[in-house]
């Protein structure tokens, strides 16, 4: 996977668009090759895709246009790596060209789907998906089961954004709970995570401004006995 990635590294439409993301799987020698073939940008938002493993034929259709219009918007696709609605939404970006990063749940990169680029794998079994949610700036959840619905919760509980496309409603006390943002096609679902992600990110950026404007406490000398 790493092979086919550097062959077309110099001249694909994911080079001319990505700067260089660590890859763990490289040396340094052929990391300095990719790194002279990506301008120095900055860092395009991640939007990670959660879905079920046994998708509806439509729910297919539906991730895979998705992950193509994220590459088209310069996204990186995160997701748990594997089939379904998982393997639909990297298909689609990977052939735009764009990136796809696959959390696995075990310790075999090659469990990954074949339109993963970057496997990480994790040997945490369902406990990563905590990983693909805060992985992204946002989140498009494309129907799914439980395991989508629990991703779903880790988002919300950490303050991502959740664009919903044919997914879990929720109530709380007989009302209706709009914390997950409604979508009604591929386009509609990624446009609103894009913007929901750009408006974390600033406000992120913001914090961090913030933080380096603080005074640094004074060092403290211990002194010696």
């Amino acid at each position: 996977m790493c092979e086919e990635f550097l062959e077309g590294a110099r001249g694909n439409l994911f080079a001319k668009r990505f700067p260089l993301i660590f890859l763990p799987c490289i040396g340094s020698r052929r990391r300095s090759i990719i790194s002279s073939a990506m301008p120095s940008t900055e860092h395009p938002l991640v939007i990670s895709v959660i879905g079920g493993s046994r998708p509806s034929a439509k729910a297919r259709r539906l991730a895979c246009e998705v992950g193509r219009l994220l590459a088209e918007h310069g996204a990186v696709l995160v997701c748990g790596g594997l089939g379904g609605v998982m393997e639909a939404a990297c298909r689609g970006a990977y052939e735009a060209g764009g990136m796809t990063i696959g959390i696995l749940p075990g310790n075999d990169p090659r469990e990954a789907n074949p339109y993963v680029r970057i496997p990480i794998c994790t040997g945490l079994g369902y406990a990563r998906s905590v990983i693909v949610v805060r992985s992204g700036r946002a989140v498009i959840a494309v129907e799914g089961a439980y395991g989508t619905l629990s991703e779903i919760a880790h988002a919300l509980g950490d303050g991502i954004p959740v664009v919903g496309l044919g997914t879990w409603s929720f109530s709380t006390n007989g009302r209706e709970d709009d914390k997950v943002f409604r979508a009604d096609s591929p386009q509609d679902a990624v446009a609103q995570a894009m913007k929901l992600a750009r408006t974390r990110q600033e406000r992120l950026d913001r914090l961090l401004a913030a933080r380096k404007t603080l005074p640094r406490p004074a060092s403290r000398r211990v002194a010696k006995a």
